[in-house]
């Protein structure tokens, strides 16, 4: 599963890359950032579980957030 959470920081951090010219790039790169974060510290071996449950809930909280708008469409 190593292999696995490598691919995914490179894809992140692309993903942050590719945001650069979206006219809202802070937004979004603000969001990728953490999960490229924590693939990147699980791929070194070295995640732990707060960080990664304190990213859970600030996702959480944003999905809550944006819920209403989403079920309006």
């Amino acid at each position: 599963m190593r292999w696995l959470d490598g691919l995914m920081t490179a894809l992140f951090a692309l993903s942050i890359a590719v945001q650069y010219n979206d006219p809202d790039p802070l937004y979004w790169m603000a969001l990728y950032a953490p999960a490229a974060l924590l693939s990147g510290l699980a791929f070194a071996g070295r995640l732990r579980p707060r960080p990664t449950t304190l990213a859970f809930a600030v996702y959480l909280v944003l999905a809550m957030y944006w819920a209403p708008a989403l079920l309006q469409a």
